[in-house]
């Protein structure tokens, strides 16, 4: 586990926060309007997952994956029936379970735990770099 974990969960969550929001707003900012909205979403739930997946160690991550998976289908509801000026999409919700499966798969392909080796290289590990 990281000797950081609650600053890491922290980061984590300010990430989800951050993609709630932005899909739920009435409209797409104009520089994300230049970006394909698959790959926003592919990339956002990719780096949720990857975050959250290397913060809660490997008995863990199952919760996280399964939680990203439902948040994801969740916000595209919410865009469907709360928001007016945006609309549900089945291949949005494939988008995101598409980056929920490449994050955890890129955390779990680094052997140990990648927020450790991060906090080793910086020095915050109490043992220096």
């Amino acid at each position: 586990m990281p000797r950081y974990r609650p600053l890491w969960l922290a980061l984590g969550w300010l990430m989800l926060l951050t993609v709630a929001v932005g899909s739920l707003v009435p409209s797409v900012p104009a520089a994300a309007a230049q970006v394909s909205d698959k790959l926003m979403h592919f990339l956002a739930y990719a780096a949720l997952a990857f975050v959250f997946v290397g913060a809660s160690g490997r008995r863990k991550w199952p919760r996280f994956v399964l939680g990203l998976l439902l948040l994801g289908a969740a916000i595209e509801l919410a865009q469907g029936l709360l928001v007016a000026s945006r609309a549900s999409e089945w291949l949005d919700m494939a988008a995101n379970a598409g980056g929920v499966a490449a994050g955890t798969l890129a955390a779990l392909a680094i052997p140990g735990n990648w927020c450790r080796h991060v906090e080793r290289r910086l020095g915050f590990d109490g043992q220096g770099a």
